[in-house]
């Protein structure tokens, strides 16, 4: 799968490293429920946003989720990238 991860602010880097690691596992439905287990905790993480924008099942949540965590971390080459890819997958549709 590839998943990058956007580096965050609050201290979860291996939560989201963890996330990841089931990700690219196979074990979509697991890292699934973990990541939104952490967003559920109130954590506003840019990098929980990258990794649940790369689990997304569609475009549109993709580009809520990249969004937020440009929210979080203004400028993230990584965030604005994939958005501008989903921007221009959009367009050509």
């Amino acid at each position: 799968m590839g998943l990058v991860e956007v580096g965050n602010d609050t201290g979860l880097e291996w939560t989201i490293g963890d996330v990841i690691d089931l990700a690219e596992e196979g074990a979509l439905a697991r890292a699934i429920r973990t990541v939104s287990e952490l967003m559920a905790l109130g954590e506003d993480d840019a990098g929980a946003w990258a990794v649940t924008a790369q689990l997304a099942p569609d475009s549109q949540t993709a580009s809520l989720c990249w969004r937020q965590a440009l929210r979080l971390r203004p400028g993230d080459p990584i965030a604005l990238r994939e958005l501008a890819r989903l921007q221009a997958l959009a367009r050509a549709s």
